[in-house]
């Protein structure tokens, strides 16, 4: 029934439906017409008009436009830079070690030009280099020890430590030991003992002093119209010159040779009164600082005494042999120097085997001068108190101690007695230096060394010999001297 109607509806060529509110009605009267009826469903429905103003107007313009063309809102704006700034943020946020690392070496190898890859090819080949150099060297120094290091200065650490390899502990113990006897080489001084033997008995003095330098005998400050000056303390050239007498005296600073030496000289240009000069290099590094060590003087420490500043109180083990004055600023009215000459003439004249005990007896040895007087002031009056009571006898006016005195008693105290006769022997010492000042200096200037330092480290010539070689190159001296003053003479008389 349905195949008929339709034949009907295709014969009568009639058809009509609804599309939505619209009816058409197609004339279909073959197959061709049903493509003419698909392309009439197919059309497309008519075209909107399109506005005046385009896109690139709009642009133009000046308004930003959004992904539909059309003008951005102030919203909209706003949103879009709180967008850009959270993602920056984001961009920005830090990485971890490993990412930031990983992230910094890319960037790196981007930016890296030919010379980079040179520069750090080479730096590879120095740390291999450099490891290589670490591994011999502690293979070297963890080898078993000669019988020559056995015997050595550090002998003794050496053999507490033994050879072999079992332990292996051992090797890092050589190590060690090798490696702290190199650290020793650098913080003492270049000899164990800093000064030669004592000359013979007749050249010898019986004691030595030690003294510092900076703020004790000298002081140096700068200003801005004069620069950088040097100061002698009143009293230094009495108080050297009347102590050489009694001691051999040993200058020992802090500071370097190349700034101390010249400094030195102009104190004792002769080398008259001055023995020895010991600088920083022949100091002992300790505890962080460079402190003096007594023991290398190669002198009998009971018979070294060591004036040094107060300041340096208590810094080391030679208390014992140690005595304080205070840091001197420049002051010209300080005669503190002066008042430590008669402990020191006390300690000579009374014949002590042993400096230490003495020094011992003073609780405050930054006032021990003072003290000192003190005590010889009681005696002194306690001396003369007793000669009151007595009157001089003949054998006091034979030894010489029975001339009048100032407090009107025949005898004289026994240390003002010694310092009289201290001070004629300084007077006449300092004459003699002054006429023959220039003769020494002359002498100086041409004096050479009769021997090597080898020779001497190695034992190959002695004390004794030296000062005889010396004395033979002085006779020497001293006859051209006379020739040379004659020749002087006869040019003058010419």
């Amino acid at each position: 029934m349905f195949s008929i109607i339709g034949k009907n509806i295709i014969r009568n060529n009639n058809l009509t439906f609804k599309l939505g509110n619209t009816t058409k009605v197609a004339l279909i009267s073959n197959k061709s017409q049903f493509h003419n009826f698909n392309a009439l469903l197919n059309e497309k429905k008519p075209k909107k008009p399109e506005s005046l103003i385009s896109d690139d107007i709009l642009a133009r313009a000046g308004f930003e436009l959004n992904e539909q063309g059309k003008p951005i809102t102030e919203q909209q704006e706003t949103e879009q830079k709180q967008k850009a700034r959270e993602q920056e943020e984001k961009d920005n946020e830090p990485l971890n070690e490993l990412e930031e690392s990983i992230k910094k070496r890319k960037e790196k190898r981007k930016r890296q030009t030919q010379t980079d890859k040179q520069i750090e090819k080479a730096t590879s080949y120095f740390y291999v280099g450099l490891l290589g150099a670490v591994t011999g060297l502690t293979l070297y120094l963890g080898r078993d020890f000669n019988s020559e290091e056995l015997q050595g200065v550090y002998g003794k650490e050496y053999k507490d430590v033994g050879n072999g390899f079992n332990p292996p502990t051992l090797v890092f113990k050589r190590i060690i030991a090798r490696f702290n006897a190199l650290k020793d080489s650098f913080n003492n001084p270049p000899f164990e003992t800093l000064l030669p033997p004592p000359p013979p008995a007749p050249y010898q003095r019986p004691l030595t002093l030690v003294l510092g330098l900076e703020d004790l005998l000298i002081h140096s400050e700068y200003d801005y119209k004069n620069g950088w000056q040097t100061k002698k303390r009143p009293g230094v050239d009495f108080f050297l010159g009347y102590l050489s007498q009694y001691y051999e005296i040993v200058i020992y600073s802090r500071e370097a040779s190349f700034t101390m030496e010249p400094v030195i000289l102009k104190l004792d240009p002769i080398q008259a009164f001055i023995a020895y000069n010991l600088f920083k290099e022949h100091c002992s590094y300790k505890n962080g600082e460079y402190v003096k060590d007594l023991s290398k003087l190669n002198r009998d420490i009971k018979k070294v005494v060591s004036l040094d500043l107060s300041s340096t109180l208590n810094t080391d083990e030679f208390e014992d042999n140690k005595i304080y004055i205070n840091n001197w600023e420049g002051d010209r009215s300080n005669k503190d120097l002066l008042d430590y000459i008669p402990f020191l003439e006390y300690l000579v004249t009374q014949n002590v085997s042993d400096v230490r005990p003495i020094i011992k007896t003073f609780n405050n040895k930054t006032t021990l001068a003072q003290d000192f007087n003190k005590r010889i002031d009681v005696l002194r009056e306690k001396f003369y108190d007793e000669q009151s009571k007595k009157s001089a006898s003949g054998i006091m006016k034979i030894v010489g101690m029975g001339a009048p005195s100032a407090s009107g008693v025949g005898a004289k105290f026994p240390l003002d007695f010694i310092r009289e006769e201290g001070l004629k022997n300084y007077k006449a010492f300092k004459q003699l230096v002054e006429e023959e000042k220039e003769k020494i200096m002359w002498k100086q200037e041409r004096m050479k060394q009769t021997f090597t330092l080898s020779q001497y480290l190695t034992g190959q010539i002695s004390q004794e010999d030296i000062m005889k070689q010396q004395m033979a190159k002085d006779a020497e001296l001293e006859e051209e001297y006379k020739a040379f003053k004659k020749a002087e003479q006869a040019k003058v008389e010419n």
